[in-house]
């Protein structure tokens, strides 16, 4: 499993080494990166394990890592773009934008591809912007999977989840990464267990890959299916 192939070209190569591979081998693109990449990997152990059936074999444990990969919902901020429009992750356009206008792009993974989702003026806008869209995205899954009306939308009802406590538990993860910024990080986290009633929100540094392209000062949320 691994980083979504519109960001890396590894996944190619794998799917290539995979046909010359002796025994099968499932190859999945994840269309995330970073937790909702870590995320997809927890619940394809959690299905391996299988069930008092017996094993899950090779081809639903990836199936159930290709699911939960794309059920990603990725916000994030940088405090510069220089480092995604060099790394060619986002357009020069879109990053000359923000930079001109002294907008703080809020960014999302869509597809597996990085796009601009919103602009905010500050770094405490652009925190508040990231809870309020994970607790909308939650909102919205916790309804569709209650039966109740779904379509909660990014500006709708910013503590939509804390009228379900617990009821998040059993339907999403969520998470929190980020460099350098810790504080920031472990603030956001405990916002989103207090609005949602999660009993975690993962708090995890970006690794090495990610944050050659982030940059220091990089802050996500990250929602997939559990």
């Amino acid at each position: 499993m691994h980083l979504s192939g519109e960001l890396s070209g590894t996944v190619r190569a794998a799917g290539l080494a995979a046909q010359l591979a002796p025994l099968p081998v499932h190859v999945v693109d994840s269309r995330s990166a970073g937790l909702g990449l870590g995320f997809a990997a927890l619940a394809a152990a959690e299905a391996a394990r299988g069930t008092v059936w017996g094993p899950a074999d090779g081809a639903t444990v990836a199936g159930t890592a290709e699911q939960v990969g794309r059920s990603t919902a990725a916000w994030f901020v940088v405090d510069s773009l220089d480092h995604l429009r060099r790394g060619g992750r986002l357009s020069a356009a879109a990053a000359a934008f923000g930079t001109v206008l002294g907008l703080r792009p809020v960014l999302t993974l869509r597809d597996g591809r990085i796009e601009v989702a919103e602009r905010v003026r500050t770094r405490r806008a652009a925190r508040d912007r990231l809870h309020a869209l994970a607790v909308a995205e939650v909102a919205r899954r916790v309804e569709a999977g209650t039966g109740a009306t779904a379509g909660a939308g990014p500006d709708r009802g910013t503590d939509r989840g804390a009228g379900v406590p617990g009821a998040a538990d059993g339907v999403v993860r969520v998470g929190v990464q980020h460099l350098g910024r810790p504080e920031a990080a472990e603030e956001v986290a405990a916002r989103l267990r207090a609005a949602l009633g999660l009993d975690e929100v993962l708090v995890r540094e970006v690794g090495a890959v990610l944050g050659g392209h982030l940059g220091v000062g990089a802050l996500a949320v990250t929602v997939t299916d559990r």
